[in-house]
């Protein structure tokens, strides 16, 4: 049986990253835009901005669980 209550997630909406990205500067609750659902809906790859607007690269979160959690990173690089 799946949960009772779970959370819609729709691309560009924007998302708290739930846990601490040091390499990007991320910290828990710091907020990202979802730009991708994927893995029918348990996964989102979500941009990480910087003040200036610009991204400093993405996360991807697990939101399967009971706590959405972040499970990998990739930082873009000029």
């Amino acid at each position: 049986m799946g949960r009772t209550s779970e959370k819609t997630y729709r691309e560009l909406d924007p998302i708290e990253i739930p846990d601490a990205v040091p390499e990007l500067g991320v910290r828990p609750g710091d907020r990202g835009v979802i730009e991708h659902i994927y893995d029918s809906g348990r996964m989102v790859s979500v941009e990480v901005p910087r003040p200036d607007g610009t991204s400093v690269g993405f996360v991807d979160i697990d939101v399967s669980g009971s706590e959405p959690r972040v499970v990998a990173y990739s930082k873009l690089t000029v």
